[in-house]
C-alpha cells in the first residue's frame, strides 16, 4: 500500500509533538513492506528531514508563501497528484494540508484520515490573541468544516480530543481514539521503590499556559510538611510556535515568586533536557507533577510513568486514560493549590500508598507503549479506508 502523509515542519530525530509519532508509524509501516512518502512543507523552525530515513521518503518544500496555518506549495500539490496514493494521512486541522486533502478527495477521489493534534478546539487555550480565536472560528464558518466532514475518518488520541470532534460535528462513527505509542527504547522498566524520592519533577515548556505558577505556589505548601522537597522544572524559557502565546519574561516571574515565597534553594529549573540526561531527571524524581489546564496529547506524562513515577496532574488530554480513577496517582484541579499540595505530599510521606500508585501506573503505561498495537489499528484502518474508497 501507498501512504501518503502531508505535515507542516517534518524534523527527524524529533523529541516533541506529532513528529515523534509520525516517525514511528511510518518507521514500522515500511518494515511491513508499505511504501510511505511524508510530504513536508518547511517552516523555518526545524532541521528539516529529507531523503529516506528508516524505510520511508520524507520530501521537503519550500512554501511560495505562508499565511497563517497556508504554506502554499505548488510542487507539493504535484507530487502528490503524481504519486497517486492509496490513502493520504493529513496531520493537522485548519491548514494548506487539510484543505489539500479535501480537494484531492473531492477531485480524484484519493481518500484521507485526520489527525488533528490538538487542532480543533486547542486554540480556546493556547492561541495567542483574542484575534487569533476569532480567526478560528471565521475559518470554521467560512470552509463549512468541509476538510473534517469529507474525512474517512478522525483519528483522535484521547476521549477529550473525541469529545472535542463531535462538538465540531463529527459523527461519532467517524471518529477512532488511536493513542499514539512511544517507542522510548533506553527505557528499562524501574523495579518499585521502597521508598520516593523527595523530589516533583515537572516537564514542560516556560510558559503561562502550563500554570507553573500554580504549582510553585503548591509546592511551597509541600515544603511546610517535606523540608528537604524539591522541584524541579524541565523546559525552555523559549518556544517559538505561530498560534501558542509566550511570554519570554515568565521564568523571571517565577524565579521572583520562589524569592517571594523563599523556596528559591529548592526550586530548580535546568533548561530543556533530552536523551540520557531526561531519563536521568525522571529517575531522580518520585512524583511527575502538571497542572495545566489543557494539553492535547500528554507525551511527558508516558515517560515520567515509564520511568514509574506515579502522577499528580489535570485530567487533560490522555491522563485519565493513563492514571485512571486515580490508581496511577490522583488527578487534581489546575488552580486548587491546597488540593495540588495534598496529592503531593501523600505520595511522598506515605510509602505504602506510594508504591501501589507506582505498581498501578507501570502497569497502565504499557498499554502506551505498546507500538506493535497502534500499527496494527493504523493498518486496519487504512486498510478500511481503501476498501470503502473501492465501491465510489
Amino acid at each position: 500500500m501507498k501512504i501518503a502523509r502531508i505535515v507542516d515542519g517534518y524534523a527527524c530525530p524529533s523529541t516533541v509533538g506529532p513528529n515523534v509519532f509520525i516517525n514511528v508509524l511510518s518507521t514500522e509501516l515500511a518494515r511491513r513492506g508499505h511504501q510511505c512518502i511524508i510530504y513536508s512543507t518547511i517552516t523555518g523552525n526545524e532541521a528539516p528531514a529529507d531523503g529516506e530515513i528508516n524505510g520511508y521518503v520524507v520530501k521537503n518544500y519550500r512554501p511560495l508563501l505562508r499565511l497563517w496555518s497556508f504554506p502554499l506549495s505548488l510542487k507539493l500539490i504535484i507530487d502528490v497528484l503524481r504519486a497517486r496514493p492509496d490513502v493520504i494521512h493529513v496531520h493537522g486541522y485548519r491548514s494548506f494540508h487539510s484543505e489539500l486533502a479535501l480537494w484531492l478527495r473531492i477531485l480524484r477521489r484519493m481518500p484521507y484520515v485526520l489527525s488533528p493534534h490538538g487542532s480543533l478546539l486547542g486554540y480556546k487555550y493556547l492561541a495567542s490573541t483574542r484575534l487569533g480565536r476569532i480567526l478560528h472560528i471565521l475559518y470554521d464558518m467560512l470552509t463549512l468544516k468541509l476538510a473534517l466532514r469529507h474525512a474517512a475518518c478522525i483519528t483522535v488520541t484521547s476521549r477529550q480530543e473525541a469529545d472535542e470532534a463531535l462538538q465540531m460535528g463529527m459523527p461519532g462513527n467517524k471518529i477512532r481514539i488511536m493513542p499514539h505509542a512511544e517507542n522510548l527504547v533506553d527505557i528499562t522498566m524501574p523495579p518499585i521503590s521502597t521508598q520516593p524520592a523527595h523530589k516533583v519533577i515537572t516537564v514542560g515548556r516556560v510558559d503561562p499556559q502550563l500554570n507553573w505558577d500554580t504549582l510553585i505556589e503548591a509546592f511551597a505548601l509541600v515544603l511546610k510538611h517535606i523540608p528537604d522537597a524539591e522541584l524541579i522544572i524541565v523546559g525552555p524559557a523559549s518556544f517559538g510556535h505561530a498560534h501558542i502565546a509566550f511570554k519570554r519574561d515568565y521564568q523571571q516571574k517565577l524565579l521572583a515568586l520562589c524569592r517571594q515565597l523563599n523556596i528559591s534553594d529548592r526550586v530548580r529549573f535546568t533548561g530543556p533536557l533530552f536523551g540520557e540526561q531526561l531519563s536521568r531527571a525522571y529517575r531522580s524524581a518520585g512524583i511527575f507533577a502538571y497542572v495545566a489546564p489543557y494539553t492535547n496529547y500528554g507525551r511527558t506524562h508516558i515517560e515520567a510513568a515509564a520511568h514509574g513515577k506515579p502522577i499528580v496532574s489535570t485530567p487533560a488530554g490522555i491522563v485519565p486514560d493513563l492514571v485512571g480513577n486515580n490508581e496511577g496517582g490522583f488527578l487534581v484541579a489546575p488552580y486548587d493549590i491546597g488540593g495540588i499540595a495534598r496529592a503531593m505530599v501523600n505520595l511522598l510521606s506515605n510509602t505504602t500508598l506510594y508504591r501501589a500508585k507506582q505498581k498501578a501506573i507501570l502497569e497502565r503505561v504499557r498499554k502506551f507503549l505498546d507500538v506493535k498495537r497502534m500499527v496494527d489499528e493504523y493498518e486496519r484502518l487504512y486498510h478500511e479506508v481503501t476498501s470503502s474508497n473501492a465501491g465510489i
